[in-house]
C-alpha cells in the first residue's frame, strides 16, 4: 500500500516521474553511450551548459516580472548563481584554449599557467561570496519553509543525483567511461531539477503574496 501510494504521488507530480525515470535509466545508458559522451566539454556538458544559460535567462525574466515585488532582486541573485555554474562547466573559460587531444579527452590549459591567474581566482572568489551573500539575505525562508510545500520527490532526487555524480566523479564505479558518462548524466539532472525549484518556488511565491494575511 505504502510502495503503491508513493506511485500514485509521483505520477501526480510529472516532472519528479519523469526525472525518477531518467535517474534509473542514466546508469544502462551510461553503458550504451561511447566514451567521448561525458568528455570535458562533450555532448553530455554541452547540454549542462544549455540548461545552465537557459536557467540563468529563465531567471532575469522572472527579475522583470517581479518588479516591484519583495522577491525582485532575488531572481537576479539565483540567475548569477546559474552564471556561475556556467562558468564552473566552462572551466572559466578555458574550454576554448585547448592544448591538446588525448585517447581519454581534451586537455586545456592549466589555469596557473594563464598570466595574472590569482586575480582571475580573486575576481571569480568575491563574484561567488557575493552572490552566495545576496542569496542568503533575499531568500524569503520563512515562506519558503512554512507557506510552500517542498516538492519531495524532487528534492530526494536533486541529492541522491548529486551524490552518484560525486561517486562517479571519484572514478568509484567502474574507474572508467561508464563513471564519466554517469556523472555528466546526473549533474545534467541536478540542474534540470535546479531549473524546476526555480520554477516551483516562483509559483508558490506569487500564491503566497495573493494569500491575506
Amino acid at each position: 500500500m505504502i510502495v503503491h501510494n508513493l506511485i500514485i504521488r509521483w505520477k501526480r507530480c510529472g516532472v519528479s516521474f519523469w526525472a525518477g525515470l531518467y535517474f534509473l535509466m542514466a546508469f544502462p545508458a551510461a553503458f550504451l553511450f561511447p566514451p567521448w559522451a561525458g568528455w570535458e566539454n562533450g555532448p553530455l556538458e554541452m547540454l549542462q551548459n544549455i540548461v545552465l544559460a537557459a536557467g540563468a535567462v529563465c531567471c532575469i525574466a522572472l527579475f522583470r516580472k517581479a518588479r516591484g515585488c519583495y522577491h525582485h532582486s532575488l531572481c537576479l541573485a539565483i540567475s548569477l548563481c546559474f552564471l556561475i555554474l556556467l562558468g564552473r562547466e566552462l572551466s572559466w573559460g578555458r574550454v576554448f584554449m585547448l592544448k591538446t587531444m588525448t585517447d581519454h579527452g581534451p586537455v586545456f590549459v592549466s589555469m596557473h599557467s594563464l598570466p595574472h591567474h590569482v586575480v582571475i581566482h580573486g575576481i571569480i572568489a568575491v563574484i561567488i561570496m557575493v552572490t552566495m551573500l545576496a542569496f542568503i539575505v533575499l531568500m524569503p525562508w520563512r515562506r519558503i519553509f512554512l507557506e510552500i510545500p517542498v516538492p519531495v520527490p524532487a528534492f530526494f532526487l536533486i541529492i541522491a543525483a548529486a551524490i552518484v555524480a560525486a561517486i562517479a566523479d571519484k572514478g568509484l564505479l567502474t574507474g572508467g567511461p561508464f563513471d564519466e558518462n554517469l556523472e555528466e548524466e546526473m549533474e545534467f539532472l541536478v540542474y534540470l531539477l535546479q531549473l524546476y525549484f526555480v520554477r516551483w518556488y516562483y509559483r508558490g511565491l506569487e500564491h503566497a503574496m495573493q494569500q491575506p494575511q
